[in-house]
């Protein structure tokens, strides 16, 4: 018989209660995991996975958010020390492989190293030998400018935040 941890993939524990009680700090035990607002986490409760939707994430420093739950006001006494869990994915032909199909990052936040928000991704175009995302810029209205998909410049792919931390050249923006 598989326990419910089997099916579940554990990527951040509650910490300990924040501000008045209604929200927690916790910590990502898993570099960039995919905790989406739209769907539920789970915590155990008993041996058992127990459904909880968060109302507000925001983050904390580099590995750590501070989240609201909905509806948990009672229980926030019982939670530090929980680990938060998300259904584990086996990989399949059906799972989100930004790398092999960078047409999904559509939507994504650009941002620099340093947390500054510079556009949103537009779409994808696939130049022979240089793969590029179309950036909508924040700070020049209808402007786009092609960033190249490559792993010297794009660092990181935070999925559950729709951001992608790229390192640009300087000048591409001035484009």
């Amino acid at each position: 018989m598989h326990k419910p941890e089997d099916k579940l993939l554990a990527v951040a524990k509650v910490i300990k209660s924040f501000g008045s009680g209604e929200e927690v700090i916790i910590r990502y035990t898993l570099p960039d995991p995919e905790i989406v607002v739209e769907k539920p986490v789970f915590l155990l409760f008993e041996g058992l996975p127990v459904p909880f939707f968060i109302e507000t994430i925001r983050d904390r420093g580099e590995n750590q958010s501070i989240v609201k739950f909905y509806d948990t006001k009672y229980l926030y006494r019982e939670l530090p020390g929980k680990d938060i869990y998300i259904p584990h994915k086996k990989s399949s032909s059906k799972s989100k492989d930004y790398h092999s199909n960078p047409e999904l990052l559509t939507g994504f936040k650009l941002i620099s190293p340093k947390g500054e928000a510079l556009g949103i991704v537009k779409g994808f175009e696939d130049f022979p030998g240089n793969p590029c995302l179309k950036i909508s810029l924040f700070v020049k209205e209808d402007k786009e400018v092609l960033v190249p998909f490559h792993e010297d410049i794009i660092l990181k792919i935070k999925t559950g935040r729709k951001e992608i931390i790229a390192s640009l050249p300087d000048g591409l923006l001035e484009l």
